[in-house]
């Protein structure tokens, strides 16, 4: 019986000091719902919002909803979007001014929108911290903007960045191709300027932000700057991470079950 004691000791303190197990990647593809439908809290583990300056209460937070996707319709149909549209450059699946509005309205309250321009960025809270990120990204042919996927720890410091050029930046005129990511670790290229008969061209991206330790509590993502940044996002993925203590009470719990039923099979 001590032995067992002793073992049921060090398997406690294990079980309540080893790092998380079991992790989950979650996606949220819009390809699974139709449109119209409100997937702010559709996962576990994430809250999806449109942080705007738009209307009357500026740097709020509003739903997140499922829009038709104006490119790459033959890879994803249906687009993350929101659904204010105040004025006439505002298009449902646009998410645009993140560096330029959205960052510095939700880190510093600079959020008049007679100061700084309006915007509509898409705001993606974890309830547990994470270390990895990523969206799917569809451009076409008037996508001048690049856009940014921006990861910041609980504390509102900037971790990463992964930007997605656009069609504007620096594209190859002799191959007519988007050039590659600004970074090689962060992003991998679906299709690149692929046009149908109609000269209609798209491109496609998975920008990603990979960390090695679970510090991003939220992201954010949008075009670099106030234009329309002619780009949708059609899915977002991340690392679900059980925190330790999870795994420990489980573990907790059975080593003491099968402690009891030893005890009572001595008896």
């Amino acid at each position: 019986m001590k032995n067992f004691q002793r073992q049921l000791v060090l398997a406690l303190l294990v079980a309540t000091a080893g790092g998380p197990a079991h992790a989950t990647l979650i996606t949220i593809d819009a390809a699974n719902y139709t449109v119209g439908t409100d997937i702010s809290t559709v996962a576990p583990g994430v809250t999806l919002s449109t942080f705007t300056n738009v209307g009357d209460v500026v740097g709020r937070f509003d739903p997140v909803f499922i829009q038709e996707n104006p490119f790459g319709t033959d890879l994803e149909p249906r687009a993350f979007g929101h659904a204010d549209l105040p004025g006439p450059s505002d298009v449902p699946w646009n998410f645009h001014n993140m560096r330029g509005g959205a960052q510095p309205c939700l880190q510093d309250g600079s959020c008049d929108p007679d100061v700084f321009s309006r915007f509509y960025a898409l705001y993606a809270s974890f309830s547990l911290p994470t270390d990895y990120v990523s969206v799917n990204v569809h451009y076409n042919q008037f996508g001048y903007d690049g856009s940014l996927l921006r990861a910041f720890d609980s504390f509102g410091n900037v971790l990463s960045t992964c930007r997605v050029w656009g069609s504007s930046q620096d594209r190859n005129p002799q191959s007519g191709l988007f050039p590659d990511l600004d970074s090689p670790d962060c992003g991998a290229i679906q299709r690149r300027y692929d046009c149908d008969q109609a000269n209609n061209c798209a491109s496609d991206y998975t920008a990603f932000i990979s960390l090695p330790a679970s510090d991003i509590a939220y992201v954010l993502w949008g075009s670099d700057n106030s234009d329309s940044t002619g780009a949708s996002i059609s899915s977002l993925q991340f690392r679900s991470v059980p925190e330790p203590a999870t795994f420990g009470l489980l573990a907790i719990g059975g080593l003491m079950a099968a402690f009891t039923r030893r005890k009572r099979a001595t008896c």
